[in-house]
């Protein structure tokens, strides 16, 4: 089965170094809107995500943990593979909202559109 999904997808970019930066000692991102309501992702890194593209463009979007676990299939997310749920999601330009994949909890069929 083959959904149409609108997606919103996520630049990637280089990773500077950060070493000589001016940083506060700390920050909480929830202040900045950069971060979901608490949910279970186990360690499909979808939080991460969600936060990452909320910085880069100031819309926090709720992605879905379940495309993950469906399409990435080198483990489940209990097995940590957090690299894995990265490579995917660039491989696939992109992940689902929750919205639009809902959140089962089981692993299923992948129904992105590639």
């Amino acid at each position: 089965m083959n959904m149409s999904m609108n997606t919103d997808t996520i630049k990637v970019n280089n990773v500077h170094d950060l070493s000589s930066c001016d940083a506060p000692s700390s920050l909480d991102w929830r202040s900045k809107g950069a971060v979901t309501n608490v949910k279970y992702q186990d360690s499909c890194a979808v939080g991460a995500i969600e936060g990452l593209n909320a910085i880069e463009t100031g819309k926090l979007i709720n992605f879905s943990e379940q495309e993950v676990l469906d399409c990435e299939l080198s483990g489940d997310c209990n097995m940590g593979y957090v690299n894995k749920a990265f490579d995917w999601i660039i491989r696939n330009k992109g992940i689902a909202s929750a919205n639009d994949y809902a959140y089962t909890g089981n692993r299923g069929a992948c129904k992105a559109s590639q």
